[in-house]
């Protein structure tokens, strides 16, 4: 038997999940029973708490932006005043869940319909006071509570929308051609009634131009006769357009000098334009030239035209706003990870919205605005972008990656809550962060970055008033930090022709060293166990140890632990005395698996319900002395997944609810929360609340005073009471669903310890029975900060005149 597991197996020892790359970090530190206890035999695990478990909570308090690529934005008004409505596929908006469609009112964003009402909005349209939202299977109208199909209808996509001479007309499948061949159609008020037919997998644009409907787009026919993109409508026959462009157009408008259209092309009419071009009833002219790709949006603003599109020839898409004024193009913003949707000008200035990521151009996802020369984001409040690093740490979340937190000074990479809001950490770095550690009692990062502020770094740097540099830093960037006995443990990713690895060094304070004379090269993140690190080695490896092997180091020479894997663990955990693995794994003596124990001599699998094709464990944490795992976990005969696996003592048991894919690789313990990052895009969503908790459950509950009759032009008071197992302290609400009339992020007024007030102002200009709604996005401290409810529909009987009961008594004849 080897001496490191001799010496492992000879005592008691006290484990402990250190901080860790990619945000494994837990707290242990008390006595249990030996790693690996005698004779082989595994010491028997804690039997699992009884804790109680919920479902996901999303994000931390604050009105983020809606959380996946946004297709449209239009200005909608229906009586309580002016707001900016967006529609795309996003799940939710302001921290609440939502069907597609969101609106802005200057201070937060208020869904409009549930989730599960209603799919992706591809189009808006605002026609007689009302808005029409084109999404998968149909045209629906807003009736200020809830969205209602204009149909029959069969359309599979409806991706334009228009209102000529009265009448909604729209483009989508509507069930009369073949699967996914498009058509134009127009509403009668009772069916729809198709005037064209477009080639199969074209999308196109309407809008109404002198009398005339104008469809723009890929397409070169219409109804099989050659139309060369772009035709108009005088309400009886489709016409040609006298001369087209050499490509496909992706946007209209009615400019004040004739019809502006931008798209993928370079010449309109046999005439060089570039990819924005003027009709001016008889010829194309260009506008200027050197704008850096195909459009994608156009606007009007006053004298100025405005225009968004993308790189031409760019391996990642990248998007960029022009400002056409004076004769001449100049740049709104110069490149910004993805694509532009939709333009429009706001209230306060030019409002955007698309498929984009936070930059230094635009510090927002998804949708923005450009207000007095700067791009600003609709809120603040919640991290946009990926996760990689979790920790907590003297009662305060600390959490590092590739985001930003927007607002008037944007955070990036690293930013710390403390329970009512993100706050900078020293200075910005000017790259990612991919590891945290408190050693030597200070903070240290890791990562990819090389300076903040003014201060030059080498991937890795200690909080000491300000970022510090550890000597010379590392060659590569660093993704992972543990401390171990008297030093700090560095990850280092690199990269070859071959491809990429990792390798440990070992920092004490004052100089890096490595931590085997032959730079061991490892794929799992290493764990402190004892005195020993615990890690897996891969080519180029030690001498006499297989592939893939987990290793044993005790400061001078390394043992093997247990057989080698066939698919390296994910992550490796210690835990009851026990050593657990997780991944895709397998083994010369293990069956395929998500989830391995280690017996002393060999890994074996450990059951689960969630070991089968498809699941993948990814990460592990302590919580309250629990082991628990992070990734995608499938359960036997269900389908979908879930993201958050509990050690019972006998298996792993998936918990909690679907969040829409794995998690991330950031999973901490923090106060009575498991918190867990994530990022990316899942599907076509892409993931803008990038934090998500798990953890005990709040008693909530949202009480409705009546405000007395209500009657057509006269303000009431409406009054809202919630109740929370802690005080909403730092909780906002929303009451939506009155055709005229909504209150949103109103501010508590703490009653008791336990309840707060909400008063919101409405008036109705219709009479009619209404329904109201209230949305609660609570905060404050620790097991508070996810919390959120909604109240059943609040009826409300408004009268057209003075009502002559008091309320809370029927009417005279009922």
């Amino acid at each position: 038997m080897p001496a490191i597991m001799r010496h492992l197996l000879s005592k008691t020892l006290r484990v402990r999940i250190e901080p860790m790359q990619d945000g494994r970090a837990g707290a242990a530190g008390r006595p249990i029973a030996s790693l690996l206890a005698g004779l082989g035999v595994l010491a028997a695990s804690c039997s699992a708490g009884a804790a109680t478990i919920v479902d996901w909570h999303t994000g931390h308090p604050g009105n983020h932006n809606p959380g996946s690529p946004v297709q449209a934005i239009v200005q909608f008004d229906d009586g309580s005043g002016p707001r900016t409505c967006v529609g795309g596929g996003f799940r939710s908006a302001g921290a609440l869940e939502a069907a597609g469609v969101a609106c802005w009112n200057g201070s937060a964003w208020t869904p409009l319909g549930a989730r599960s009402a209603a799919g992706e909005a591809f189009a808006l349209l605002v026609a007689d006071g009302e808005l029409w939202a084109g999404r998968w299977g149909g045209v629906e109208r807003w009736n200020g509570s809830t969205w209602v199909l204009a149909g029959p209808f069969q359309a599979s996509l409806v991706n334009a929308l228009a209102s000529y001479r009265g009448q909604v007309h729209a483009i989508g499948d509507f069930g009369e051609f073949q699967a996914h061949q498009p058509g134009i159609a127009r509403w009668t008020g009772s069916r729809w009634e198709t005037i064209g037919r477009l080639p199969i997998n074209v999308l196109a644009e309407l809008l109404v131009v002198d009398d005339a409907l104008v469809v723009g787009g890929s397409f070169t026919t219409i109804d099989d006769r050659p139309v060369p993109g772009l035709a108009r409508w005088d309400g009886t026959q489709w016409t040609p357009w006298p001369s087209g462009c050499d490509g496909a157009i992706h946007a209209l408008i009615d400019g004040p000098e004739g019809l502006l259209v931008g798209g993928d092309f370079q010449a309109c009419g046999g005439q060089p334009t570039g990819p924005v071009a003027r009709w001016d009833g008889s010829r194309w002219h260009a506008l200027g030239a050197g704008l850096p790709g195909p459009v994608r949006a156009l606007a009007i603003d006053g004298p100025r035209v405005l225009a968004a599109g993308v790189h031409a020839n760019a391996i990642l898409t990248e998007s960029w706003v022009a400002e056409w004024n004076e004769g001449r193009w100049s740049s709104l913003a110069e490149r910004t990870p993805g694509i532009v949707l939709a333009m429009a000008p706001g209230p306060a200035g030019l409002e955007i919205a698309g498929g984009f990521g936070a930059s230094a151009d635009i510090p927002a996802n998804n949708v923005a605005r450009r207000v007095a020369g700067r791009w600003l984001p609709y809120a603040t409040g919640a991290i946009e972008g990926r996760v990689a690093t979790l920790l907590s740490h003297q009662g305060a979340l600390y959490a590092g990656g590739h985001f930003v937190v927007p607002g008037d000074q944007p955070i990036r990479h690293l930013a710390r809550w403390d329970g009512g809001r993100w706050t900078a950490v020293g200075s910005t770095f000017d790259a990612g962060v991919e590891a945290l550690a408190v050693y030597g009692d200070r903070l240290h990062a890791g990562g990819s970055f090389t300076a903040a502020g003014s201060q030059t770094l080498r991937h890795v740097a200690r909080l000491d008033g300000d970022w510090q540099p550890l000597a010379e830093g590392t060659t590569w960037p660093v993704h992972g930090l543990v401390p171990w006995r008297n030093a700090l443990v560095a990850r280092e990713w690199q990269f070859s022709g071959s491809g990429s690895s990792f390798r440990l060094g070992l920092w004490d304070g004052e100089q890096w060293s490595g931590i085997a004379p032959d730079r061991v090269i490892e794929s799992t993140p290493p764990i402190a166990v004892d005195g020993s690190l615990v890690f897996t080695v891969v080519e180029p490896r030690p001498a006499g140890l297989p592939y893939r092997q987990v290793v044993a180091w005790n400061g001078s020479s390394l043992a093997a632990v247990g057989e080698p894997f066939w698919n390296p663990p994910s992550a490796l955990a210690s835990h009851a005395g026990a050593l657990f693995a997780t991944g895709p794994l397998s083994g010369s003596s293990l069956s395929s698996t998500n989830f391995a124990r280690y017996n002393g001599s060999v890994w074996q699998a450990v059951p689960a319900s969630s070991n089968r094709g498809g699941s993948n464990g990814q990460v592990f944490a302590l919580h309250q002395g629990e082991l628990w795992a992070g990734g995608s976990f499938r359960e036997t005969g269900q389908p979908g997944g879930r993201q958050l696996a509990r050690w019972t003592g006998t298996r792993f048991e998936p918990v909690g609810n679907d969040i829409g894919g794995a998690l991330g690789s950031a999973l901490a313990s923090h106060g009575a929360r498991l918190i867990a990052g994530r990022g990316g895009r899942i599907g076509t969503e892409a993931i803008t609340a990038a934090l998500v908790a798990h953890g005990p459950a709040l008693a909530t509950s949202i009480r409705w005073q009546d405000p007395g009759p209500v009657v057509v032009g006269r303000t009431v008071m409406l009054t809202v009471e919630v109740e929370a197992a802690s005080a909403p302290r730092a909780g906002h609400l929303s009451v939506i669903g009155t055709p005229s009339g909504a209150c949103t992020a109103l501010e508590p007024e703490p009653l008791t310890e336990r309840t707060a007030r909400y008063r919101c102002k409405l008036r109705w200009s219709r009479p009619g029975t209404q329904a109201l709604t209230a949305f609660y996005s609570g905060g404050g401290h620790d097991d508070t900060a996810w919390h959120a409810a909604r109240s059943e529909p609040y009826v409300v009987e408004v009268w057209a005149d003075p009502p002559v009961f008091k309320s809370g008594f029927e009417p005279p004849g009922n």
